[in-house]
């Protein structure tokens, strides 16, 4: 079984993790708190080609292809996109540790983890990807233009 834990800063996910591995939990790792896995890939993408029209293409949803060149401003705006701002401006969750458990052992790795200062429950509120958004975005601005 695998217990989840978002944390609002990398030493600190790093400290669990060691405080964790030094309890006896081996199969324990963090990760960026990353809200497009499901459109990356492992190719090296060229700016201005199909897999990443944009510059922040490059980081943000790379294997996502043909988008709306005229939505890339959206995407530029995501911090995801640098990886110098923080990842979540509401929640504040930049990282999670991931710890994998056996079911005798989870309540232990739960405890430790909330010592910590690990949030078990999923902040992340739920919000529409900022890409699929550029429809709305196109709606209000269509709307705005009858209306002057």
């Amino acid at each position: 079984m695998q217990i989840e834990a978002y944390f609002g800063n990398l030493k600190r996910a790093s400290e669990t993790v060691a405080r964790l591995k030094a309890a006896g939990f081996n199969k324990v790792y963090m990760d960026i708190n990353d809200h497009y896995n499901e459109d990356l890939n492992v190719d090296t993408n060229l700016a201005g080609a199909e897999g990443a029209p944009s510059l922040a293409g490059l980081t943000l949803r790379s294997a996502a292809h043909a988008v709306d060149m005229s939505k890339s401003p959206l995407a530029a705006a995501s911090p995801m996109a640098s990886g110098y701002g923080r990842f979540e401006e509401i929640a504040d969750v930049n990282c999670k540790v991931i710890v994998e458990v056996e079911e005798g052992k989870a309540e232990e790795a739960r405890q430790l983890l909330r010592q910590e200062g690990g949030e078990l429950k999923d902040p992340n509120i739920a919000r529409p990807r900022i890409i699929d958004d550029a429809d709305l975005l196109d709606a209000v601005i269509d709307n705005i233009s009858k209306n002057i």
